[in-house]
């Protein structure tokens, strides 16, 4: 029986990235060591811009597609009020995509780099990965679009730690055609990060029964943008297998829209009861954390360039917001850990 032209080209896409990994002596299961952090003759510059703008010539998209595209996603943006994300915004053309990724894919993943720099328990803990010589295994919740992939990334560059085989990425999204769109990036860079995808919908049983196998063996959870998009869905379930399968000492950060206080908890209480539950230390809590600083300047200036789209009747401006509601966990240690003690309490 012949394969369809889908399935075809996802095994292709697959293959590719699987041999790139064989290449660098990464893969799902083996770890590397990486580079020790004060090896300074193998690090690399790391420019979210960069990334992203290859994703986007890469595509081939007219760029008045990929405007259109981007009208359409900043007027359901601006109508979410409270509604899930899922809902208004569609991932289904590579147009859609591609636009998402060159508007709003910066920010998000300055939003997480934020995080990473601001916690301090979490960002040590995270070095300290590093520092031991390690590969830093991050699993990126809902994170097809690549914005975790690039906030981590940047993270460890401005921290000195971009060296050969740092970071492994498993990336869970429901929506696995983000991989076609990140192949031009994921093919340049396979010395440096590893990267695989896997379909999962954290309101599917099936998937959900995965967790243990999927989170009990990472250092870093990310979930950013994800709470918003699947508080509909009645992610309990998920929320709970996943806190109870991660090993002490795991970090998980998320980093959502902001809201009013008395309506912030339409899609977080889910995730902070669980996070409870299984006896997760706060770390960082914050539902008003002002986006971004002059440590992201250069980022920004490539940023305000790049979504200049058309002037005239179809410009518009899209749709970023000021401050963001963030949570950072961790899993107990033999020793406990205390939260931070400068960060505004929700």
């Amino acid at each position: 029986m012949s394969l369809s032209p889908r399935i075809a080209l996802i095994r292709i896409a697959i293959a590719t990235i699987n041999h790139m990994s064989s290449a660098t002596g990464a893969d799902s299961m083996s770890k590397p060591a990486a580079a020790s952090s004060s090896d300074d003759s193998d690090q690399m510059s790391f420019s979210i811009s960069q990334q992203v703008e290859r994703v986007v010539a890469d595509s081939l998209i007219e760029i008045e597609t990929l405007d259109e595209a981007s009208r359409n996603q900043t007027a359901a943006y601006r109508t979410l009020k409270g509604r899930a994300e899922a809902e208004l915004i569609s991932f289904d053309t590579p147009d859609h995509r591609v636009a998402y990724i060159r508007v709003y894919v910066r920010s998000h993943a300055l939003m997480l780099t934020q995080v990473l720099q601001q916690c301090k328990v979490a960002s040590d803990a995270l070095l300290e990965v590093w520092k031991r010589g390690e590969r830093l295994d991050v699993v990126s919740v809902g994170g097809g679009p690549g914005s975790d992939v690039l906030g981590v990334c940047k993270f460890a560059e401005m921290n000195h730690c971009m060296a050969r085989g740092c970071v492994s990425f498993v990336i869970l999204d429901r929506q696995t055609d983000w991989m076609y769109d990140w192949l031009s990036v994921t093919k340049k860079m396979p010395a440096y990060f590893h990267s695989t995808y896997g379909h999962f919908d954290a309101s599917n049983a099936n998937d959900v029964a995965k967790c243990p196998k999927l989170f009990s063996d990472c250092h870093l959870v990310t979930m950013v943008k994800f709470a918003s998009a699947i508080h509909a869905s009645n992610p309990v379930p998920f929320y709970t297998a996943m806190f109870d399968a991660l090993r002490p000492g795991t970090i998980v950060v998320l980093v959502d829209n902001w809201c009013p206080a008395n309506r912030e908890d339409s899609f977080t209480t889910d995730c902070k009861k669980a996070a409870d539950k299984a006896g997760m230390t706060c770390l960082l809590k914050n539902s008003a954390m002002e986006v971004m600083s002059e440590t992201y300047e250069n980022e920004l200036a490539e940023l305000a360039s790049a979504i200049k789209l058309s002037q005239g009747n179809n410009h518009h401006k899209p749709y970023y917001g000021k401050k963001m509601l963030v949570y950072v966990w961790m899993k107990p240690t033999s020793a406990p850990v205390a939260p931070a003690e400068d960060q505004k309490p929700l």
